[in-house]
């Protein structure tokens, strides 16, 4: 379900790869062992929807069978995220204490014709307001909204919302796209297209005009923004834009993350579980 079957085959062998990938970091991890499993079909593992199976996919799957991505010797976090803006991010939007090596910021430009690559969305300070006060319930205005920091990619990294209580801080990727999730607002797309926004902001790579009345009173940001999702590792539209130029699935994984090698899964599994 992370990626339309009827993308060229080569992006889906590398999603085949970054799932296997993300499988066995779960495998190793044991975190439901108790329930006899390593993933379940909640968000909290991606997405898996119980969809039916496409020969397509199926085909991704046979022809990278076993295959992993790995640093050192070790699976890596192969994350992976919907549409870029133009560039990728390091992991340091999550706050990582020290980002991974592998999850470099790179240009792409190979998902430039996509829908979500630019668009804009006007967020009233209404809006604003409710959904900080989903994380602050005591707040009962907001005042200001600023960029702080932004990172290696242009993701905000650091948004301050001045409120009557005094500024507050938000630094996770998660917290900034709530803080202006433009809930039931018209997303305009670069193709022109609206879509209604919902409990996030389509990603942290943006930035905002101050909205006035007439009487010069402030209501709210027009915001600027680019790609979709969190923006760290591969663009699964890059990915398509890459195997659209005949890319194979080795260098569409090679050019997203840095400095990594195939493996195969049994070979770590039988390592780490003898």
């Amino acid at each position: 379900s992370e990626m339309p079957s009827s993308y060229p085959k080569e992006a889906l062998k590398a999603q085949a790869v970054c799932a296997r990938t993300y499988a066995c970091v779960q495998l190793e991890s044991k975190k439901l062992e108790q329930l006899h499993g390593q993933v379940d079909d909640s968000v909290s593992y991606q997405v898996y929807q119980n969809t039916a199976e496409a020969e397509s996919a199926n085909e991704a799957v046979r022809e990278t069978k076993g295959e992993i991505l790995l640093k050192d010797g070790n699976p890596i976090q192969a994350y992976y995220f919907s549409t870029s803006h133009g560039k990728t991010s390091t992991d340091e939007v999550w706050e990582t204490a020290s980002p991974a090596s592998y999850l470099k910021s790179v240009d792409c430009t190979y998902d430039s014709q996509e829908p979500w690559y630019q668009w804009e969305v006007l967020v009233s300070k209404e809006n604003i307001l409710k959904n900080v006060q989903q994380l602050l319930p005591e707040v009962k205005e907001v005042q200001r909204v600023e960029i702080v920091e932004k990172g290696e990619g242009d993701a905000v990294l650091h948004l301050k919302v001045e409120t009557e209580q005094g500024a507050k801080s938000f630094y996770s990727e998660y917290d900034i796209r709530s803080v202006l999730a433009p809930l039931g607002a018209e997303i305009i797309r670069q193709d022109g297209s609206s879509v209604k926004g919902g409990k996030l902001l389509p990603s942290a790579y943006f930035t905002m005009e101050e909205q006035t009345d007439t009487a010069g009173v402030w209501t709210g940001y027009q915001i600027k923004g680019g790609g979709y999702g969190h923006g760290v590792g591969m663009s699964q539209n890059g990915a398509k834009g890459m195997a659209d130029t005949g890319k194979t699935y080795e260098e569409i994984l090679n050019y997203f993350y840095q400095e990594v090698e195939l493996g195969q899964v049994q070979d770590v599994v039988k390592k780490e579980n003898p």
